[in-house]
């Protein structure tokens, strides 16, 4: 672990001591075999070939998920699943019906 890693860390636990009020004499730092173990056990390996070469797809299907879902029409549908259908019996309609004015001509059922 480098120098300014050690005193990152070294800062952190004094300020969980100071806010849980532990007498700074009282406190256990790791030491650097603790350090580096605990480095090594949590460290995550670069990837395959083929992670990296997936990596701009998995991108891409990211944005367009974000995308459909910050759609105004897919916000209603979330609303409409939301409901119960004693709920849209009670306003008249059915989900069926819902989506259809929803989505217009392009819901098919």
């Amino acid at each position: 672990m480098h120098l300014l890693q050690r005193g990152i860390v070294a800062l952190a636990v004094y300020i969980l001591a100071a806010v849980q009020h532990i007498p700074f004499k009282d406190i256990k730092y790791p030491t650097l075999k603790e350090s580096i173990m605990a480095y090594i056990s949590t460290a995550k390996p670069a990837g395959s070939l083929l992670n990296m070469a997936a990596r701009p797809f998995q991108a891409v299907w990211n944005l367009l998920v974000l995308l459909a879902e910050a759609n105004p029409r897919m916000k209603q549908v979330d609303k409409l699943s939301q409901e119960t259908d004693e709920q849209l019996a009670a306003r008249g309609t059915t989900r069926t019906k819902e989506l259809q004015r929803l989505f217009g001509v392009h819901f098919h059922m």
